[in-house]
């Protein structure tokens, strides 16, 4: 059975202050191991439209840099996302 939000929010409050930063810790920790077309393009320091175009037709020839579209992806819904550490290893070889 999936709890309500009410009772989701209910359950928080009754936390002391200590288990309640702990989880809003724990939530922002799990939510920045991903990260969004935008982020990925500025650590590759490009923009996104040529990010995309990486993402279409592979790296241009000649390029010295890898093929983007060996970084892990994720998608949530109709989103797609990058794990954090394939980023930060596609960068750092």
């Amino acid at each position: 059975m999936t709890p309500t939000t009410d009772s989701v929010i209910s359950a928080f409050k009754s936390l002391d202050e200590g288990e309640q930063q702990f989880v809003l810790d724990k939530i922002e920790n799990d939510r920045s191991d991903l990260m969004t077309d935008e982020e990925v393009a500025a650590a590759l320091r490009i923009s996104v439209r040529t990010f995309h175009n990486h993402l279409k037709d592979g790296p241009p020839k000649g390029s010295k840099g890898g093929d983007v579209r060996l970084i892990r992806e994720r998608r949530i819904g109709r989103s797609r996302r990058w794990l954090r550490s394939s980023v930060e290893k596609f960068i750092n070889g």
